[in-house]
């Protein structure tokens, strides 16, 4: 069989399932500046005065202001100053008697387990390969139940180890002894408890009776088989690249982050007390995490935390060496048991398809949340609009989720319609060949993403024409037919050079990638088999791109050419009708 009836063959056996999705990415092209856009603004204003009525009392925040503090951000893609981000709120609790006074982006928090992330980056960047088994650098890792030498150190770090989530000692509660009898249990020696890291019991664990206790500990499930959360797994291929580089962890974070960054306040605990928020009561500000660290021990400040989210969806080369190595990051690694949950490499990847009500379809948040004793906070990234969050909370750990979610509710649906705007005109409009072959189009833009109306050469529909070519050629094997062409971007620019229009000068210009696919299918076979429309939620457009060639040019393949200076879209290029810029008209 060859490779392309091979290919085919999958396709007809997966035919029955729905195709009517989009590809993954952008519906239209991210925002160019969110801080400019009116009907962002709007929104930022509204949620601005929902925070300040809950912390004045007005309406129920849904949970105790009096004793809650927190510093939020929005950081766009075109801020000015990576540190900066173009909306902040922030709220000192009328308790807080210790720490900073005057709160502010450069007020110090607990992040919990967003430490995570910096440790991954960590990984990602110290050059030791990922794929190495663990044991390779911690030789005592070995003996019990847990099988280390099939454990890399990218399985510990994107939560596909299969070990405990916790440090020993960590999910002991000695000092609830006697409750534990109390409510029936066997009465226990101390000395069946770890031998250290527990509570009223012992001290913190050396790196020797860490991995000792480690290594002797229960698997939660096999390496590599599903994601099972473990802030140990972070301290262990710390511990790795401890012992690879010849650096402490701090030295890690501070060579690969926070100075290439220009972070200034992003370190393992503990902090600068006279600049943190301290939430009143008991809580882990102050505390030294040891070799718990990198799971969960590093403080941080919104600027810096504004500085790092911006440095990504710029794909800097001060997070990762390229795009493709930042793209490439922020992909999972592994899914949960919820249709809308993935896990990455630490990312929280939640699918969220209902944010934008009025235009609704699949956004994908990169996210991570955090807690320490007193403190909870969140990052989280949304590419395709080029928009960053930031919630640093210290007080009840209740506050995290509410604020999180109004900020999504408000800010999600406002970019999006800026994006939409930013198309409306731009990428929109009647189009024309200037040679003597006639060829013009019309791009509209309705309420899922632009749609080309129609295209046309000498007279012929050529939609009409790709139609029919695809329900001859893949249709007839699969089963369906298409019809509504719309466009999608890549992503993909090349810079380059057109004419001026009047044969003057070369203009220089960028020429973006968009790819068409098909916003509707039909024929698809029903019968009255049991279980028709059983697969329906499978999503199948991805696999369609590209298919269709003409003299090795693709049938999906737009290009709409923009000035390099002003971003002014001048035309559409369609290569394989092969008339050269089509210009607006």
């Amino acid at each position: 069989m060859t490779l392309r009836a091979s290919v085919i063959g999958t396709l007809v056996g997966l035919a029955s399932a729905s195709l009517n999705c989009r590809p993954n990415g952008s519906v239209v092209p991210r925002p160019t500046d969110l801080s400019k856009s009116p009907v962002f603004a709007a929104a930022l204003s509204n949620l601005t005065d929902a925070l300040q009525k809950a912390v004045d009392g007005e309406i129920n925040g849904g949970w105790p202001m009096e004793n809650s503090s927190f510093s939020l951000g929005v950081v766009s893609i075109s801020q000015e100053d990576p540190g900066v981000p173009i909306w902040e709120f922030h709220h000192l609790s009328e308790k807080n008697v210790n720490g900073t006074k005057e709160i502010g982006r450069d007020s110090q928090y607990l992040i919990g387990s967003i430490s995570k992330v910096f440790s991954d980056l960590v990984l990602l960047k110290s050059g030791v390969d990922l794929d190495s088994p663990v044991q390779e650098y911690l030789p005592a890792l070995d003996g019990g139940l847990i099988d280390w030498k099939d454990i890399t150190l990218r399985d510990l770090g994107n939560h596909q180890s299969g070990i405990t989530p916790n440090p020993a000692g960590f999910s002991e509660y000695y000092y609830l002894k006697s409750l534990f009898e109390l409510l029936g249990f066997p009465p226990i020696e101390d000395t069946e408890y770890p031998t250290c890291g527990v509570i009223s019991l012992n001290g913190p664990c050396a790196e020797k009776e860490y991995l000792q206790e480690l290594a002797a500990g229960y698997p939660v499930a096999p390496p590599a088989k599903t994601p099972v959360y473990s802030s140990i797994g972070f301290s262990t291929f710390i511990l790795a690249l401890e012992k690879a580089t010849g650096k402490k962890y701090a030295e890690l974070i501070e060579e690969y982050i926070t100075v290439p960054l220009g972070l200034k306040s992003t370190a393992p605990s503990p902090g600068n007390t006279d600049k943190a928020v301290v939430p009143p009561g008991d809580s882990s500000w102050g505390s030294d995490y040891g070799l718990d660290a990198p799971g969960g021990g590093l403080y941080s400040t919104l600027s810096d935390l504004s500085a790092f989210l911006h440095g990504i969806l710029t794909k800097s080369d001060k997070i990762l060496p390229t795009a493709t190595d930042i793209n490439a990051w922020l992909k999972p690694n592994s899914a949960t048991g919820g249709l809308h949950s993935l896990v990455g490499l630490p990312w929280e990847i939640y699918r969220a398809d209902e944010l934008t009500p009025e235009h609704p379809h699949v956004i994908d948040i990169y996210a991570k949340g955090g807690g320490a004793y007193g403190y909870r906070s969140q990052v989280a990234l949304l590419d395709d609009y080029g928009l960053g969050l930031v919630i640093l909370t210290a007080g009840p750990g209740m506050a995290m989720t509410p604020i999180y979610e109004a900020m999504l509710s408000v800010l999600v649906p406002a970019a999006d319609e800026a994006a939409r705007q930013q198309a409306e005109g731009k990428y929109t409009g009647s189009f024309k060949a200037e040679d003597d072959v006639a060829v013009e189009a019309k791009m509209v833009l309705d309420g899922d993403s632009v749609v080309i109306e129609s295209l046309t050469r000498n007279g012929s529909d050529i939609i009409e024409g790709i139609q029919e070519i695809f329900n001859q050629g893949l249709g007839s094997i699969m089963g369906f037919s298409v019809s509504t062409p719309r466009l999608f971007p890549t992503e993909i620019e090349v810079r380059g050079t057109v004419a001026d229009g009047q044969g003057n000068y070369e203009r220089e210009v960028i020429r973006e990638d968009w790819r068409m696919t098909w916003g509707n299918f039909s024929g698809l076979p029903q019968g009255e088999l049991p279980g028709v429309g059983a697969t329906g939620k499978d999503c199948l457009m991805w696999t369609l791109a590209d298919w269709l060639h003409y003299g090795r040019e693709p049938l999906d393949r737009f290009v709409f050419v923009r000035d390099a200076g002003t971003g002014e879209v001048l035309g559409v290029e369609v290569p394989f009708l092969r008339a050269g810029l089509l210009r607006r008209s």
